[in-house]
């Protein structure tokens, strides 16, 4: 793992995604290197190939002084909506020493002119900064889940550095039971066998159980570069549009009668296809 620290020209950036009118991202990289991850595009910025996503992490070491200067101009973001994490994790390991995301977050304990605050994460990290997270009013969290805890080996394929779905789930609780505002990221739905609807169902009644009221739900994106990262880690004939939208359509019926068997609201409205 090539570490290095860089002097960002910005933090907050204006976003493309429908539910986020700006991102901050505190890294370059992430550790987690998930095979299917859309993120990977961002190691051409640092120079290197998709494949060698997650071997390269950007600290950007200025990014508390960065946020400060941004929000002196506060009018502009009064009503708006910011995601931190959109292209890399905030709670990866490296978080642990550098604090670049706890440092942002102090500044908006502060300073604090966003209609909502969204961090996206997979990491029980996040559990360090609860008091934090408890003095932001307006702060959500969401946490991946992409396989119930029964599937821990198959994940692991696809997954290997990222935290397990059992230490995930236990975040969750734990947000929950303190307060905070969290839902569940469940994606992207990995097509491995003929067992996904019921293992679906599973996922789902646990996150119920556990006092999740809303979800984002993404099948897999196979563009660009994620089609060759996916090689020899899925079935091939899943790396193929036509084969995939027929997954995808014989599963999404099923999802929607799950969701609304656990009483489970989704949080963009439907069902997030890339096909």
């Amino acid at each position: 793992m090539q570490i290095t620290h860089i002097s960002a020209k910005q933090i907050i950036v204006k976003s493309n995604l429908p539910d986020a009118d700006f991102v901050i991202n505190p890294y370059i990289g992430c550790y987690f290197a998930c095979r299917y991850c859309y993120a990977c595009f961002m190691a051409r910025f640092q120079g290197y190939d998709s494949n060698e996503w997650g071997e390269h992490i950007c600290v950007k070491k200025n990014s508390k002084e960065l946020l400060e200067h941004q929000l002196t101009n506060s009018e502009k973001y009064i009503g708006k909506t910011l995601l931190i994490g959109s292209v890399t994790d905030p709670y990866q390991p490296i978080e642990s020493k550098e604090k670049i995301t706890h440092s942002l977050l102090q500044v908006l304990v502060h300073n604090n002119p966003f209609k909502r605050v969204e961090i996206l994460t997979k990491s029980p990290l996040i559990l360090n900064d609860l008091e934090l997270l408890k003095e932001i009013d307006n702060v959500t969290v969401g946490i991946t889940v992409t396989a119930s805890v029964n599937k821990e080996n198959e994940i692991k394929k696809i997954e290997n550095r990222a935290p397990n779905n059992t230490s995930r789930i236990y975040t969750i609780k734990k947000l929950i039971d303190e307060g905070v505002d969290t839902y569940s990221f469940v994606g992207p739905i990995i097509p491995f066998d003929s067992e996904t609807e019921s293992e679906m169902n599973n996922i789902f009644g646990l996150l119920s159980d556990i006092g999740i009221k809303r979800v984002f739900v993404e099948f897999l994106n196979i563009s660009g570069s994620i089609k060759g990262r996916l090689i020899n880690f899925i079935d091939p004939k899943f790396l193929h549009n036509n084969t995939l939208k027929e997954f995808n359509q014989n599963l999404i019926e099923s999802i929607k009668q799950s969701l609304k068997q656990h009483k489970l609201a989704l949080r963009t409205g439907d069902i997030i296809e890339h096909i």
